[in-house]
């Protein structure tokens, strides 16, 4: 069993947090690349110490909307994900899959487990709430909503892997490896053996 790091985004993280997210894809050159099932991954996420003597030790960007984390950055600085101490960690992920293919094969399930969410919604609303007409439809969503949402999980993922990659990233196809993996809310060093062993 090995402990590997890896950053999620603001929006993953709380897609990980609310169990909506139990997969993540990563380039095939990743140190992800060299998981096997029961390895353990640690997740590092934008945080920074607590200021005041309630709820921990630490603060999770996560954790704030837009307001709050400015209103959080104006009392104290926060520390990007890739600079996170393992001890400020809270979320811990035991791999049980292991998969190495190319980004388009994804599956609409697979899409879902990467933190995609389903919606029915009035189709042409937006994320302000304006409605441009009554027919509803299930839409599909990253990082909450993204306009008018798209008409497949897969779609929806494509865009996500554009937005993280740079544009035309998806038509690339590159290879990659799909971990499967249970969350835990816990530090790495605090998780009792037997959710190691389940």
């Amino acid at each position: 069993m090995v402990d590997i790091p890896v950053i999620f985004s603001a929006p993953m993280v709380r897609a990980l947090l609310d169990g909506r997210k139990t997969q993540t894809r990563r380039l095939a050159s990743s140190p992800l690349a060299k998981a096997l099932p029961d390895d353990r991954l640690w997740v590092r996420e934008t945080s920074m110490p607590a200021i005041d003597a309630g709820g921990g030790d630490f603060r999770y960007a996560a954790d704030y909307d837009t307001a709050g984390y400015r209103r959080m950055a104006d009392l104290h600085k926060w520390t990007p994900a890739i600079h996170m101490v393992r001890r400020a960690s809270r979320l811990t992920q035991v791999v049980t899959e292991v998969r190495f293919e190319r980004l388009q094969d994804i599956s609409e399930a697979d899409a879902m487990a990467e933190g995609i969410t389903s919606e029915e919604v009035i189709v042409g609303a937006h994320c302000a709430g304006g409605v441009h007409t009554e027919v509803t439809a299930t839409r599909y969503f990253y990082d909450g909503c993204a306009e008018e949402g798209f008409e497949s999980a897969v779609d929806a993922y494509a865009a996500l892997w554009d937005h993280l990659h740079g544009a035309g990233s998806w038509d690339k196809n590159p290879e990659l490896v799909a971990l499967t993996f249970t969350v835990h809310q816990v530090n790495i060093d605090r998780m009792p053996a037997a959710e190691v062993a389940a």
